[in-house]
């Protein structure tokens, strides 16, 4: 599924991120997503802490089905991406990089909704483990008329 230049943009923007795996049960897991962007244009590239990332990489050994929410926090406009992991590595300096400017870009945002300046640097963020995934389907999940709707390429 080609990822738009909206959305590429998007993936980058002041956004909560959750990632959803399950294993060969079926049984979901959640995990925090530290920072995202496209890595080509039906591919996704997404870092977690390696602290909590046991479980996501045994799921998606096991059933390499990946959910990635992302919610902006200032207006929730939503989108899922849907797909199918294609590998996993100790993050690189650049990945880390990324990580650190989504934290200083999250860090600027949440302080002007009020939330205490430094708060979003609590969150285990180094060693991260980064995560590449091929798109097949993105969701509308934006509170609207059209919610849940599959976006057409």
């Amino acid at each position: 599924m080609q990822i738009n230049e909206d959305l590429k943009k998007f993936l980058q923007g002041v956004n909560g991120q959750g990632l959803g795996t399950r294993d060969k049960n079926l049984t979901p897991s959640y995990n925090r997503i530290l920072a995202a962007k496209a890595s080509g244009n039906n591919t996704i590239k997404f870092t977690i802490a390696k602290q909590t990332a046991a479980q996501a990489i045994k799921n998606l050994r096991e059933n390499k089905m990946v959910s990635l929410v992302q919610a902006n926090i200032l207006n929730f406009e939503c989108y899922q991406f849907k797909g199918s992991y294609i590998s996993h590595h100790d993050s690189t300096s650049e990945e880390k990089a990324d990580v650190e400017n989504y934290f200083n870009k999250m860090n600027e945002a949440l302080i002007k909704i009020g939330v205490q300046d430094g708060l979003v640097y609590n969150f285990p963020h180094d060693p991260t483990i980064t995560i590449e995934f091929e798109v097949e389907q993105i969701f509308e999940q934006t509170p609207k008329i059209g919610t849940g709707n599959l976006i057409k390429a």
